[in-house]
């Protein structure tokens, strides 16, 4: 990996980008990089195909921002590309609400109204393809002799399969 400055002309949005943003999110992004100036590089590939920093990459256009600093790294697959993605927004860890609050309190300041947190626990990628996994209509979930297949609370779609979030085994609902 090495740092350098590229002409945003050469950078190429990566088309399979699983990421979006909503236009009113967009603004506050090109808000914060007005008020902060561009402060991480975009990650690319040698070929200049942006696989971290996407959106930053359409706010900086829209800015007229001539060059960024970018880290390149040598992905010239599309298992490394995606890799490379996956890591740039990977989200291992979690904010601690009563913390943020109590430290924003004491700074009663700043206009927090364009910032967002994730609360919620990350989710495993492996997690949410089974929850999209094509099963096979006469494949039997492995359920153990007693276990209950349904629990209260749980909402179901008949005729589909679903992973269970306590037990992560997928059931028949038919």
């Amino acid at each position: 990996m090495r740092i350098e400055v590229w002409s945003l002309g050469k950078l190429k949005n990566w088309e399979n980008n699983p990421r979006d943003i909503s236009e009113e999110a967009f603004g506050d992004l090109i808000a914060e990089i007005n008020e902060l100036k561009p402060y991480k590089p975009l990650l690319i590939n040698e070929e200049g195909i942006v696989l971290g920093g996407n959106m930053r990459l359409r706010a900086f256009r829209q800015l007229g921002i001539k060059e960024i600093e970018c880290s390149v790294v040598h992905a010239d697959t599309p298992e490394l590309m995606l890799k490379y993605a996956l890591s740039d927004n990977d989200q291992k860890g979690k904010t601690d609400g009563e913390k943020l609050a109590n430290l924003i309190g004491n700074i009663p300041d700043i206009d927090l109204s364009s910032y967002s947190i994730h609360l919620q626990e990350p989710t495993n990628i492996q997690d949410l393809l089974d929850q999209f996994k094509e099963v096979v209509e006469d494949e039997v979930p492995e359920v153990a002799e007693g276990e209950a297949v349904s629990k209260l609370g749980e909402v179901y779609q008949l005729g589909k399969w679903v992973v269970c979030p306590q037990c992560k085994k997928r059931h028949n609902l038919l």
